[in-house]
């Protein structure tokens, strides 16, 4: 009894982290990306709150580069106008990205 028991915890184990390994790349990519965004917006001079709502909106967007965000203004424009963003919120965030 205590064999099998010891046997399938090993098991488990191992089925947990073969599981917990394929999670993993998806999961250190989104972190790097958040980490990057996190840099650009403080490079930016973005508030938390900005900061906060771009992460939001690329997150809805579900794009494979959130970072595009920051450097292309078709994308930043597309999503905002997609997303139904507050006006005055856009246009802030916009002004301190691409300026005028």
């Amino acid at each position: 009894m205590n064999v099998l028991l010891a046997l399938l915890a090993v098991l488990g184990l191992v089925g947990g982290l073969a599981y917990g390994r394929n999670l993993l790349p998806a999961e250190r990519t989104r972190r790097a990306q958040r980490r990057l965004h996190d840099g650009l917006a403080a490079a930016n001079g973005l508030s938390t709150s900005e900061s906060s709502w771009l992460w939001e909106l690329a997150s809805a967007a579900r794009l494979d580069h959130p970072a595009h965000l920051f450097v292309r203004p078709s994308v930043y424009d597309a999503q905002v106008t997609s997303r139904g963003a507050e006006p005055a919120l856009a246009a802030a965030v916009r002004r301190k990205l691409f300026g005028a």
